[in-house]
């Protein structure tokens, strides 16, 4: 009796011991899908990067923009119609490039700005320095179609 035992419990062990073909499967179907995820995640990512990068570029072109017009006196800033912006280049690095009055003329780059100089309060009905003027900086890709960012500040000489 205790042999028969013996011989039924060796005989279910050596069954037990190694994986059916059907479990082989399931396991590979997983590893499988696992790695066409883990595919799928490293394409994705790496484009978030290059998107992320120009967007972020972006940003930094127009606070330049931004600053490059800041610097200029106050009472050389011109008011800007809608329809006529400046018009300023980047490259794709952030470098300025120049613009269409520049010497020499830039009509291309990576990034284009288009930066108006608007008047919000005008106190005494003249053009003085007691003028309240609203600078926007538009930052958009080379064909004019997508827009990076947009930006205002508000700009006072500070005299009243």
């Amino acid at each position: 009796m205790m042999r028969t035992d013996a011989r039924n419990r060796n005989r279910t062990q050596s069954r037990r011991r190694g994986l059916t073909m059907i479990e082989l499967l399931a396991a590979v179907l997983m590893v499988s899908i696992a790695a066409a995820g883990a595919a799928a995640t490293w394409t994705l990512a790496s484009r978030v990067v290059a998107t992320k990068r120009i967007t972020e570029m972006g940003a930094y072109v127009a606070l330049q923009q931004m600053d490059r017009l800041k610097a200029r006196k106050y009472s050389s800033l011109a008011y800007t119609a809608e329809d006529a912006p400046l018009v300023d280049w980047y490259d794709k690095n952030g470098q300025w490039l120049g613009n269409s009055s520049s010497s020499p003329a830039v009509t291309t780059g990576y990034f284009q700005t288009k930066s108006w100089v608007r008047q919000i309060v005008n106190r005494d009905a003249t053009t003085n320095t007691e003028d309240l003027a609203q600078v926007e900086v538009r930052v958009l890709n080379t064909a004019g179609t997508r827009t990076y960012e947009d930006i205002y500040t508000l700009l006072t000489f500070g005299g009243i």
